[in-house]
């Protein structure tokens, strides 16, 4: 029991570090030190808060980056992740002022894959799909503005990349049940 709390608060210490390069280098160290502690070896531990520090890390600053749709504002002004959808829908193409004017004085119908279709507003409703969209844009943000990485197939094709990053840093605030309960079951 002792060991367990012992563990659970160096995970904790690292945890309340604001996400940086010294974050993930706190949570590597942590997750290795907890896992000894708990009985097990020193890299399952450091691997897995590597893991997800990095992501949690990486999806911070792409997150944070500013939309040029949305009169610059990050598509994440906390650059931390979430359940459910935070402020407008990230999920689908977004449409720029022109494209909107267009739509609400009917010049034009709403594309089916933008943000303002009620498809995609419904999944945008979907657990970590909004979390997702953020990282995703941000992403494709702040690749090279050209027709290589600004295109439908481009964004299809990082579409598992990011979804993986992005649960990669969600698992980051739970990787403290992660090493206490994988040693747990091994006992």
């Amino acid at each position: 029991m002792q060991a367990q709390a012992t563990s659970w608060a160096v995970l904790l210490i690292a945890m309340a570090t604001p996400i940086s390069v010294e974050r993930i280098a706190a949570s590597t160290v942590a997750g290795g030190t907890a896992s000894e502690i708990m009985g097990g070896e020193f890299k399952d531990g450091t691997q897995f808060n590597f893991i997800t520090s990095s992501m949690a890390f990486l999806y911070n600053k792409l997150s944070t980056s500013p939309n040029p749709n949305k009169n610059n504002q990050p598509y994440n002004k906390t650059g931390k992740p979430h359940l459910w959808l935070e402020g407008g829908n990230d999920v689908g193409k977004q449409l720029n002022k022109s494209a909107l004017l267009n739509i609400k004085f009917g010049k034009i119908s709403v594309p089916l894959l933008s943000d303002q279709s009620d498809f995609m507003k419904t999944i945008g409703k979907c657990p970590l799909c909004d979390f997702f969209g953020e990282f995703h844009d941000g992403l494709h943000q702040s690749l090279p503005q050209n027709v290589l990485f600004q295109n439908q197939a481009s964004l299809i094709i990082t579409m598992p990349y990011s979804y993986a990053i992005t649960m990669a840093a969600y698992l980051d605030m739970y990787s403290h049940y992660f090493v206490t309960e994988t040693h747990n079951k091994k006992r």
